[in-house]
């Protein structure tokens, strides 16, 4: 099979580049005449088998493949060769994906165990018959700093309740995975950071167990699913060895024949949102699976400036947006850019092939005087089409372009020499849509010209067409963004980021359930003055319109100020300052002579783990439930925020005890068992037949979880058959009557 050649795109063009110069640079240094070759991952989507072979017979090294995604073991002077291999649709560097996770604070009541029905479920309160606790099932995370002999994960006989753990582990040219596969590796596996907390912190959320109801006033910090078995996948977090460790916990998963949930508490902002990029299309095969659900946070983004989606309407009315945050002094300045203005990178992608007219243009802003007047465009550039292009004051930029212009006067007075911005634009072949890579680092040459001038960029397309803006924010030691689609204050019709597309990447997997976060914590307002309203959308929860029409988070789950185990490695750890050590901790107890501390965390880090743990604590119940199951449930039982906000996503926030009430055929329904039913219950397909030896008649109905009857059926004799396929997909309660007992059995109709 023929098939154009795939490229990388600008921004990974540019890290093999980087890659490259290092190894150079090394090979002296080495006493290596011809340099050293720099071992990498790389992802591809390829049309067939045979692809693979040729790609195989090149030499590389097929480390995973995922549907037609497979993961590359290469090097980096050889991998832009392998990418043009006949076969290869798309390909694409791994990307070090951020943890979604914000502070840590000692203030505040912690009340999410409550707003979720976590207490009710775990002690089997009325009106369930017993406790649900994840038993039987496997929860699964793929995460960063994880302790795993916290006392959180043992059960009452000190054993470990994590069953298999894997430690990525990143060492010059050698990449090693470290097996723990039995409780002698169990015991002597360590943390893959001991300077962190996080995976710990998430892993308690989700399946947590340490309670201690004899000490005094004692707090119940459990998790979720406190019975469920762990497996964790740790270690060096780029998506590449994330796909890695999904599959490892799924393996696992059928090699026990149970279900598993895994729980991703990180993510990116980089690819087209809607699942055809190789990492989040290799993510949805593998949650496509028989018995596995994946939870995925959906970022925290959703207060930065640094998204825009735009629709050109019937008229085609243009996008015009200022490129810089309004407090521009706050990134970082050095010696080579006293004045940085914007620096940073971002991705524009079209809703269709049709090219977008990309401008960039120089602005000169009306002095505060004239603050109705609009900005003046005082010189442009183009970016071209299919091609690679700059603005810059010097051509030597070390960048591939296509074309550069070095003649924008105004840009060379206004800008340090080592300024530039530009970008390349192409079709992406998975997916059949526009895309432009921008890439920016902007200093002016003094505060009144970094104040008075700025860059904006300005998108033409077609009437119906959309256009999608995700930049990639980064953060400034002081707090400030380096970049952002916003210049508040700005007069003219110069459009301000509502951060719709803050949502991770990941969303687009249309087989993973995407979690932000409400806020549980009582926080006291002097101390935090981001203090939430409890029931609210927190106000950094990561939201967006993705290109198929869904909107993102799918469901809201407690994640402000949530009080989870804190890794004892950092809290022992002798480079961890008493003072930093007090402030961190939010409560400790000591067992069996070792003390062991909990902490405060927020993020959608912290949401997407109780979403994972409630699924697993569903699933105890009903062990046939599918993600779309999941999800339904959660959407229609969740309960609505406490106040509207834009970033709500599509539903509401989870309430794990009304979910499973739902799933147990308790919710509008008064039809509990008054005896063990004496028959048997057979199906086929959507038909059901109940056998009774001792009946004389028996009736069967069928109702909603809403109460409604649906269908009605009843026989003489000892057997009677119900075909429920006239009903839409979805769960059911049958209600059986013998004329001895009254029995209720929830069905799933497929």
């Amino acid at each position: 099979m023929a098939s154009a050649q795939a490229t990388f795109g600008l921004l990974d063009a540019i890290e093999l580049q980087k890659m490259q110069t290092s190894t150079a640079a090394k090979a002296p240094a080495l006493n290596i005449g011809k340099g050293i070759e720099t071992p990498i991952s790389v992802f591809m989507r390829v049309s067939d088998d045979a692809t693979v072979a040729r790609l195989e017979a090149a030499g590389a090294t097929i480390e995973q493949r995922e549907g037609d995604i497979v993961i590359v073991r290469t090097t980096a002077e050889a991998a832009s060769a392998l990418a043009a291999t006949d076969g290869v649709v798309t390909v694409s560097l791994p990307k070090m994906m951020q943890l979604h996770d914000r502070d840590n604070r000692i203030w505040g009541e912690d009340v999410s165990r409550i707003t979720l029905g976590l207490d009710k479920i775990n002690s089997g309160a009325a009106p369930l018959k017993q406790a649900y606790t994840g038993k039987g099932i496997i929860v699964g995370l793929v995460d960063a700093a994880v302790d795993i002999h916290h006392i959180n994960f043992l059960n009452d006989k000190g054993e470990h309740r994590v069953k298999r753990a894997w430690k990525h582990v990143v060492d010059g040219k050698a990449q090693l995975t470290v097996t723990a596969d039995t409780p002698e590796k169990i015991a002597k596996f360590t943390t893959d950071n001991a300077a962190d907390s996080h995976g710990t912190h998430t892993m308690g959320i989700a399946a947590g167990s340490y309670y201690n109801p004899n000490l005094e006033n004692a707090p119940d910090f459990r998790g979720a699913a406190p019975e469920a078995d762990i497996a964790v996948s740790c270690g060096f977090a780029d998506n590449a060895h994330l796909i890695k460790g999904v599959r490892s916990i799924i393996n696992y998963a059928k090699s026990e024949g149970r279900p598993c949930v895994i729980n991703i508490s990180m993510g990116s902002n980089n690819g087209p949102h809607d699942g055809t990029d190789e990492f989040p299309a290799a993510l949805n095969s593998m949650a496509a699976e028989e018995g596995v659900t994946v939870c995925v946070s959906a970022g925290n983004e959703g207060n930065y400036p640094v998204f825009l989606y735009h629709d050109f309407g019937p008229e085609g009315t243009p996008l015009k947006t200022v490129l810089a945050n309004s407090a521009y002094t706050s990134a970082v300045a050095s010696p080579l850019m006293p004045y940085p203005q914007s620096i940073g990178s971002f991705q524009i992608w079209g809703s269709d092939a049709t090219p977008l007219k990309i401008r960039l243009d120089l602005l000169e802003m009306p002095d505060a005087t004239n603050s109705d007047e609009a900005p003046k465009v005082v010189d442009s550039y183009t970016l071209p089409v299919n091609g690679t292009g700059f603005v810059a004051p010097t051509a030597n930029l070390g960048i591939p372009y296509d074309d550069i212009k070095t003649d924008m006067a105004k840009f060379n007075e206004v800008y340090y020499p080592s300024s530039y911005i530009g970008g390349a634009t192409s079709v992406y072949a998975a997916n059949n849509r526009f895309l432009a890579e921008v890439t920016m680092s902007l200093g002016a040459t003094s505060y009144e010209n970094g104040s008075k001038y700025w860059m904006s960029l300005r998108i033409e397309g077609q009437p119906g067409q959309k256009v999608y803006i995700y930049g990639m924010p980064t953060t400034a030691t002081t707090g400030g963004s380096y970049f952002g689609f916003s210049f508040r204050g700005a007069p003219g019709d110069y459009k301000e980021s509502d951060c719709d597309g803050s949502v991770s990447a990941i969303a687009g997997a249309d087989r993973v359930i995407t979690v932000g976060a409400y806020n549980t914590n009582r926080m006291v307002r002097s101390v935090d003055p981001y203090r939430e309203t409890i029931g609210a959308t927190s106000y950094y929860s990561s939201w967006g319109h993705t290109p198929d029409g869904r909107v993102h988070p799918l469901i809201n789950a407690p994640g402000s100020w949530i009080v989870s185990s804190m890794s004892s490695d950092l809290f022992h750890n002798p480079q961890f300052s008493d003072e930093n050590r007090d402030a961190a901790t939010y409560y400790s107890t000591t067992v069996n002579g070792k003390e062991y501390a909990y902490t405060l965390m927020s993020g959608t880090s912290m949401s997407s783990p109780y979403m994972a743990g409630t699924a697993a604590v569903w699933l105890q119940a009903d062990p046939t439930l599918t993600t779309a199951d999941i999800l339904r449930i959660a959407q229609e039982t969740s309960d609505e925020p406490s106040e509207k906000r834009y970033n709500d996503g599509a539903s509401g926030n989870l309430n794990a005890f009304k979910g499973l009430c739902r799933i147990l055929g308790m919710t509008g329904i008064n039809n509990v068992s008054t005896a063990d039913a004496p028959y048997n219950l057979y199906r086929n397909g959507n038909a059901f037949t109940v056998e009774a030896p001792a009946a004389t008649a028996i009736e069967a109905t069928v109702f909603s979880l809403q109460g409604a009857q649906m269908l009605s059926a009843s026989a003489s004799g000892q057997s009677l058959t119900i075909d429920a396929s006239t009903l839409t997909p979805g769960v059911y309660v049958l209600c059986i009557n013998t004329g001895n007992a009254l029995k209720s059995e929830k069905i799933i109709i497929k």
